[in-house]
């Protein structure tokens, strides 16, 4: 009868521990839902096209102000190679070797084309990642962020999230990397596409054309990684921007090149490989609890990235 009676006082002893946990959780889930959001989901949406059609306007001045050669050589490429390697590795080997080896004199759309998948790649990335550091004592908070945020209801998950980028943010130092990862990508795809400059040139040359857009970029880019990082509470937002051989995903992504085309029929084949990216997209997803279960997952397409195919 004693060791029966332990056995209950224990029993109750773990769920009054458990009860106050959830009670905890329930008042900084209260919390979390009395503040109003200092954005809503239609600030986020504009804040992707705003971004969009940035560095739109950004690579086409940058193109069309910029002469290249007519001609290309694999000496050229040769010369270019680090230039290549650092193109390469962020927009994916397709679209560097292509614009590496084409004549760009006549009609730069390909360089415009490789900057635009170049800036919204590292925009896309600025805004994700859990910090644009990655200092090693950042890793175990990181890790243990990714994994509590993907557990419980909608509102603590998110709150954690939100105290977590908090964190992460004042703990790096500024001004964000960003900004050099930008104007490093332009001048190397300029110096691969064959821009008619000095190579000592390009970068003052960016730098004095173009600075103050690439700034203006950034700017926008860190807002965008704030307003889903810390202020959204009720949803999820990931930006969508498939890399080189992703698959072609009708309800995520739109193929660019295809407007008027045969193609933009709905003739694109599912799964087909994108090349790049040339405009970022806005995916949202929220988590539902009803009578106290797990719930379902609501998933919506807000904005479709728009890609080009490798069969362009």
């Amino acid at each position: 009868l004693a060791r029966a009676l332990d056995v209950s006082r224990l029993k109750q002893q773990e769920m009054e521990a458990l009860l106050k946990v959830r009670a905890a959780e329930l008042r900084d889930a209260q919390v979390s839902l009395g503040k109003p959001h200092s954005i809503s989901h239609g600030d986020v949406q504009r804040m992707v096209d705003k971004l969009n059609a940035e560095v739109y306007q950004m690579s086409a001045l940058i193109t069309d102000q910029l002469q290249f050669e007519e001609k290309r050589s694999s000496w050229h490429f040769q010369r270019s190679q680090s230039a290549y390697e650092h193109v390469n590795c962020v927009v994916g080997s397709g679209l560097a070797y292509a614009v590496a080896i084409c004549s760009h004199g006549g009609d730069p759309t390909l360089a415009q084309v490789t900057i635009q998948a170049y800036c919204v790649e590292r925009i896309s990335w600025a805004v994700q990642t859990w910090s644009l550091f990655t200092e090693p004592s950042h890793n175990a908070v990181l890790k243990t962020s990714t994994q509590r945020s993907s557990k419980g209801p909608q509102a603590i998950s998110a709150q954690w999230r939100t105290l977590t980028r908090r964190y992460m943010r004042q703990q790096t130092p500024t001004p964000s990397p960003l900004y050099a990862s930008l104007m490093n990508g332009l001048v190397d795809i300029l110096v691969l596409a064959g821009v008619l400059l000095p190579p000592n040139e390009v970068r003052s040359r960016i730098r004095i054309s173009f600075g103050e857009k690439a700034s203006a970029i950034v700017e926008h880019a860190m807002e965008l990684r704030k307003a889903v990082g810390e202020e959204m509470v009720s949803s999820e937002f990931e930006i969508l921007c498939p890399r080189y051989n992703d698959p072609f995903l009708s309800d995520l992504v739109e193929d660019a090149e295809g407007q008027g085309s045969p193609r933009a029929s709905g003739k694109v084949l599912e799964g087909e490989p994108v090349l790049c990216t040339t405009e970022m997209g806005l995916y949202r997803y929220e988590k539902k609890t009803a009578n106290g279960s797990r719930g379902t997952v609501e998933k919506k397409t807000l904005i479709k990235a728009q890609v080009v195919l490798c069969s362009m």
